[in-house]
């Protein structure tokens, strides 16, 4: 047994018996972007790209909605994969701590089918 060198990934194909190396592609975060369209372009595309990627499944998928930006963003990047979406929330009772309307603008613009708990 040998250890693979860092970043090093080892793909074994069990129906051929093929091994094949790679390493891990590290982003370069010296490169400089100086126009602000081109980074929130790249932004969006690698958000996209993540989203597309946590979206492989052989069983419904769903997204959990809290109604704040982060899984605001990640409902709306899913949606553009997954037909009819699921998404889940949670909401308080006291209106201070509520953010069921924020869900709910959101559920209605996704068009998507929403659980409430």
């Amino acid at each position: 047994m040998y250890p693979l060198e860092k970043g090093g990934m080892l793909f074994y194909n069990t129906h051929s018996g093929e091994i094949r190396k790679d390493i891990l592609q590290f982003p370069n975060f010296m490169e400089r972007v100086d126009m602000d369209e081109e980074a929130m372009e790249q932004i969006g595309l690698l958000m996209q790209q993540s989203v597309s990627r946590h979206l492989i499944a052989d069983a419904p998928l769903g997204v959990f909605l809290s109604g704040g930006l982060d899984s605001s963003i990640i409902a709306v990047l899913a949606s553009r994969e997954v037909p009819q979406l699921q998404t889940n929330s949670i909401y308080f009772d006291h209106p201070d701590y509520s953010e069921r309307k924020y869900q709910q603008m959101l559920v209605e613009q996704l068009n998507c089918t929403h659980n409430l708990s």
